[in-house]
C-alpha cells in the first residue's frame, strides 16, 4: 500500500510542480509495458530467492531517492524523496528478514543467491527503469520518438550521481 501511497504523492507533486507534464500518458504507457513482467513465472524460482530479488530492487529505489532528494532545488521534492526513500529502507529490511528465515528453511546456498541478484540487478535495467525512462521521457517530449540511444544517453549521464553525493569515509 505505501508504493500506491508514493505514486498518489509523486503524482500530486508532478501536478503542481510541473502541470504540462502528461502524467496520465506516461503511467498508462508505462502500465501497460511493464504489466507483462508482473505474472507469476517471472517470480523467483523459491520464496527465498524471490525475497533476495526484491532486496535489489528496493537497493534501487532507496538509491534513487536517496540520490534525487539532496540534488532537488525545490524542497518539497526534496522532502518527499526523502520520506519515499525511508519507506524504502523499510522495505528491504523487512524482505532481507524474511528472505534470510525463508533461505535457511529452503537450503538456499550462496551461488543460487548470487544468481538471483545479478538477473534481477539486468531486469530492473532493462526492465523497470527503461520503461519509466521511456514512458517519462515521451510524456515529456511528445514531439520527439524514444530510441534505445536516449536510455543509453540517460543512464550515461546520470551514472556518476550517486557516487558523487555519498560522503567519502575518513581515514
Amino acid at each position: 500500500m505505501e508504493e500506491l501511497q508514493h505514486g498518489r504523492s509523486l503524482r500530486r507533486y508532478v501536478a503542481t510542480a510541473w502541470p504540462e507534464f502528461d502524467w496520465e500518458r506516461a503511467y498508462r504507457g508505462f502500465y501497460r509495458d511493464y504489466s507483462r513482467f508482473c505474472v507469476l513465472g517471472q517470480l523467483g524460482p523459491t520464496p527465498a530467492l524471490e525475497l533476495a530479488a526484491r532486496c535489489v530492487v528496493e537497493t534501487g529505489t532507496t538509491t534513487l531517492y536517496a540520490t534525487l532528494a539532496p540534488l532537488s532545488p525545490e524542497p518539497v521534492l526534496g522532502q518527499l524523496a526523502t520520506r519515499i526513500k525511508n519507506d524504502e529502507v523499510r522495505h528491504y529490511g523487512q524482505f532481507y528478514h524474511h528472505f534470510l528465515g525463508r533461505a535457511e528453511a529452503e537450503g538456499i546456498g550462496r551461488s543460487a543467491v548470487i544468481r538471483t541478484l545479478w538477473g534481477r540487478v539486468g531486469e530492473v535495467k532493462r526492465e523497470d527503469a527503461c520503461y519509466a525512462f521511456k514512458h517519462a521521457f515521451q510524456a515529456g517530449h511528445p514531439e520527439r520518438s524514444f530510441t534505445d540511444a536516449e536510455y543509453r544517453a540517460f543512464r550515461r549521464h546520470y551514472a556518476p550521481w550517486p557516487a558523487a553525493i555519498i560522503p567519502t569515509a575518513r581515514r
